[in-house]
């Protein structure tokens, strides 16, 4: 077979045209064009294959036809059931339309005969029916003096008030005529009565009541007054319920004074902070926000019954609103002012897990930012509650980084007393023999590496797990302020309080202790040896920690601040803009006295004991009378002593400083 009409037949066969003969699916197919081209192309067993093919597609479309003519045969007889059947329903529909239509009719034709006789009474029945109810209405205006008086009688001042409201505005427009005025003149006074007794039970009351606050609003009573009196009554309240969380409170101190718990008051037992915080929030905030919402329906949504200028009555609500506003600040201070108590407190402020310290803290913000803004009308007043919020949440930072340098001052202090002791216990007297003195120095050397290392790693380990709290207060909380300035609270809170209030105020503390027990060393020089506090090794340990401190542990934790708060040190920042960056200059001003404080304390030890070498001459010198003494042929014992105290003394700095010895060698 050619293949280029193999390839041109391919080519038509996969881009056929509408009318081709050759192409059985289009409109012009011719089959013996179709069954010549097929007998000259194709093979034998191409045209079988085809045949078969073919026959295939044939019995395919035979089956679908007789389906097809069966379902439409099937449609065919419902559509002619359907037909029939709307036949008959349109038949009945037909004559019920008739009917409806002659019954329609005879309604018209009564209808127009009814209006016709009506016609000429109707005006006359308009006239009877509002004269009816014009008679209606002077009788119950007649008998309103003694319903009201009824009502007075029986106590029953809401049905009174309301009564009067109703009936008001109509004694007010017919007052000019005089049967109108004189049951105006009865009405007024049965309601100055009221009203009057409504106001004693208002005034003597402890706790204003709702109700009689809007009855003495209906009747015309003054605003002001009824404001001032009805936040001064329930007062009482909440200052109730401050009292009762300042009990709690002191409950909660006493039990942590006391260490232990009465069993018979167990029920009393101190919850914790967090629950704290919910209790008193719902008995006191929740509580006075309950009161603003009866407060704010009575004053602020109440309209006057009593005809008024618009001008006046929205005076006359601003004043309530400035009432409302001065009472919920002295409130909202009051019950702030209290959290700074409960944060400050031995049991709660004292709480060793941090964790648990800022969730309260920051459950505290969180509710109070939500609830605290929406009952406050001005922006004058919402600042003040921000300014208060804002010192609590300093206070109480303030009062963790207090609690903080205590537990290091404490922990500080039980090693330097520890430190006292043994090197009390290791101290050589002056009777011991030598090898025991040699074998006491040996001991004494390896201790005083060990005091050194013990007293740095404890300190240095203090301090970064207080940096590990600190960063704490940071981790996603509320108080970290309104969106968008929580890079500005991260930067305030890690250079104000905790590089500043706590690191740099912790590395002068240390220094005022070092000065301490070096001014108490140089004023001892002075006096006898045995009045000396501190003993001059310890002034040479102090020396060695210094240094070690300034040169390992203050780096490390200058790394580890950089870490947890995101800021880089640098020395001699001059604003270069940079948010995360932090002028060390103070510390290198620090690292300094440390140096000097070092070789201070290491002067100290080395008059100190000079000192005791000199007293030992000295007196030894002294006590002898060398003009009737024989003369000395061997090394006197204190010549040896002495010797042994520097050789002792040498091994000690040695020990402590060889480093610095080897390097200067």
């Amino acid at each position: 077979m050619d293949p280029s009409k193999s390839a041109s037949a391919s080519h038509s066969t996969t881009f056929p045209s509408t009318y081709d003969p050759t192409n059985i699916d289009s409109p012009g197919f011719d089959p013996e064009t179709y069954v010549t081209k097929l007998l000259r192309e194709s093979r034998l067993t191409n045209l079988i294959e085809k045949e078969q093919t073919l026959t295939k597609q044939i019995k395919t479309l035979d089956n679908e036809m007789q389906t097809l003519i069966y379902e439409n045969y099937n449609k065919f007889i419902s559509a002619t059931d359907t037909i029939r059947q709307m036949k008959k329903d349109f038949k009945t529909m037909e004559d019920e339309m008739k009917r409806l239509m002659s019954t329609m009719s005879t309604i018209n034709t009564n209808n127009d005969q009814i209006h016709h006789k009506l016609d000429s009474s109707r005006s006359e029945i308009r006239k009877l029916t509002s004269i009816h109810l014009l008679l209606h209405k002077l009788q119950y205006l007649f008998q309103l003096p003694t319903k009201l008086k009824e009502y007075a009688d029986d106590n029953q001042y809401d049905l009174a008030v309301n009564t009067y409201t109703k009936a008001s505005k109509a004694l007010h427009k017919y007052e000019h005529i005089p049967s109108f005025n004189h049951i105006q003149q009865s009405c007024t006074e049965t309601m100055n009565i009221i009203r009057d007794e409504l106001k004693s039970r208002f005034d003597q009351q402890q706790t204003a009541s709702n109700d009689v606050v809007k009855l003495l609003l209906q009747l015309g009573e003054s605003s002001d007054y009824l404001a001032k009196q009805y936040l001064l009554q329930n007062r009482s309240r909440f200052e109730q319920s401050l009292e009762l969380m300042k009990q709690q409170l002191f409950m909660a101190e006493n039990q942590s004074n006391s260490g232990s718990t009465n069993h018979s008051t167990q029920q009393m037992y101190p919850m914790d902070i967090l629950d704290f915080i919910d209790t008193s929030y719902n008995s006191y905030i929740k509580t006075l926000h309950e009161f603003v919402e009866s407060y704010d329906l009575l004053f602020l949504r109440h309209s006057s019954i009593i005809a008024s200028s618009p001008n006046l009555e929205d005076e006359t609500k601003e004043r309530c609103k400035y009432y409302l506003e001065e009472y919920l600040l002295e409130f909202y201070s009051t019950y702030i002012h209290f959290m700074h108590k409960l944060f400050q407190s031995k049991f709660y402020g004292q709480e060793d897990d941090t964790e648990l310290y800022v969730r309260a803290i920051d459950r505290f913000l969180r509710r109070s930012s939500n609830d605290i803004y929406k009952y406050l009308f001005t922006q004058n007043a919402i600042e003040k509650i921000r300014f208060l919020l804002d010192t609590f949440l300093t206070f109480t930072i303030e009062c963790r980084l207090k609690f903080y340098h205590t537990n290091l001052d404490r922990h500080f202090h039980d090693q330097i007393l520890e430190l006292r002791k043994s090197l009390t216990i290791i101290q050589p007297s002056p009777n011991e023999q030598t090898s025991d003195l040699h074998h006491q120095q040996q001991q004494t050397q390896i201790n005083l590496t060990n005091f050194v290392d013990k007293m740095l790693k404890q300190l240095t380990n203090d301090i970064k797990s207080t940096f590990q709290n600190l960063s704490v207060f940071l981790h996603g909380t509320e108080m970290i302020g309104n969106t968008g300035k929580k890079n500005i609270f991260t930067r305030q809170f890690a250079i104000n309080h905790v590089w500043n209030g706590f690191f740099l105020t912790l590395l002068n503390r240390l220094i005022t202790y070092f000065e301490h027990e070096y001014t108490t060393a140089s004023s001892c020089s002075t006096l006898t040896r045995h009045e000396q506090s501190s003993p001059p090794i310890l002034l040479l340990i102090l020396s060695k920690l210094i240094l070690n401190f300034d040169a390992t542990s203050i780096p490390y934790l200058c790394t580890v601040f950089e870490e947890k708060f995101n800021l880089i040190l640098e020395n001699n920042q001059r604003n270069n803009g940079n948010s995360l960056s932090l002028d060390r200059s103070k510390l290198t001003a620090i690292q300094k006295q440390f140096n000097i404080i070092a070789k201070q304390l290491l002067k100290q030890y080395i008059c100190s004991q000079g000192y005791t070498l000199s007293q030992m001459l000295r007196k030894s010198i002294e006590t002898r009378d060398w003009l009737n003494t024989i003369e000395p042929r061997h090394v006197r014992s204190v010549m040896k002593r002495i010797i042994e105290d520097l050789t002792q003394i040498d091994k000690q700095v040695m020990m402590l400083y060889n480093d610095q010895q080897s390097s200067a060698r």
